[in-house]
């Protein structure tokens, strides 16, 4: 939708509202979660947040109507079959760095509560407050982003380059926040390298969109997306067990943060040197 409505110079900010989103349904969700499990035990966190998620029905379905043309004529050919997009090699590449990318996010996103309470000795209302200050640094931090990308295609720079360079800074960025919560020494130093964190990874999720629908085109920008997408979300489902086995085997977070650190280096290598 964002690659059939919204010009190239500005889809780094369209991208970035999206990324607004990733950020604050953990922020909303930890502050909100945290509060009605301390008050009403973990069950009525399933039940309410099943419930509100279907809240986003009532302004959508109206909203959608409403979408103006298409950039351009509104015709395009039919979009390439999935077995054209799965030949491409780009593609595959951008899955991985998406995936690399995703590694911090789901990284601070699952394991973060835990942490702040288990390792770090925060009380839960505590915990809830340096939790939600993070998700929330990204949310803005993920508009900031977008609207520096935009402002630099629009003077002139290539967009892809530019949407490339700022994921490469963004991961290396990420590697001190990341370094910073685990060496810092008290909570002052430790929700100030949680903030840092935060910033870093509100950059990534608004590129890596915006890149996809940049080397797909309008044409295949929902297929392309949806295989890169589906790629990156591997993190979701091999780093919490990595972190888990990790932390079992060490007995401490030490490890899982330099492998997380490790991961964002590797991030910040392939956009450098792969991604076209």
């Amino acid at each position: 939708m964002i690659a059939d409505h919204v010009p190239v110079e500005r889809r780094g900010l369209a991208n970035a509202v999206v990324a607004v989103g990733l950020a604050l349904g953990p922020a909303l969700g930890t502050l909100a979660g945290g509060i009605i499990l301390a008050r009403y035990g973990w069950r009525w966190v399933f039940f309410g947040f099943g419930l509100v998620t279907l809240v986003w029905l009532v302004p959508w379905v109206p909203l959608e109507r409403r979408l103006p043309q298409r950039l351009g004529d509104g015709l395009r050919d039919a979009p390439s079959p999935i077995r054209k997009l799965l030949a491409q090699r780009t593609l595959w590449v951008m899955g991985a760095a998406h995936a690399l990318a995703n590694y911090g996010f789901f990284f601070v996103a699952i394991w973060l509560p835990l942490y702040l309470v288990k390792a770090r000795g925060l009380s839960i209302p505590m915990m809830t407050v340096f939790a939600t200050a993070t998700y929330g640094a990204q949310a803005a931090a993920s508009l900031g982003w977008g609207h520096l990308a935009d402002s630099l295609v629009r003077r002139g720079r290539q967009p892809a380059a530019v949407k490339r360079w700022l994921c490469v800074l963004a991961e290396l960025g990420s590697i001190l926040g990341i370094a910073g919560i685990a060496l810092a020494s008290g909570p002052g130093a430790l929700l100030a390298a949680l903030i840092v964190t935060g910033v870093f990874l509100g950059c990534l999720p608004t590129m890596v969109y915006a890149l996809g629908q940049i080397h797909a085109g309008r044409r295949d920008a929902a297929g392309w997306i949806g295989v890169q997408n589906a790629i990156g979300s591997l993190s979701g489902i091999v780093g919490p067990v990595v972190t888990g086995l990790i932390v079992d085997g060490t007995g401490s977070f030490a490890g899982a943060f330099g492998f997380a650190g490790l991961v964002c280096a590797a991030g910040a290598a392939v956009f450098a040197l792969a991604v076209p």
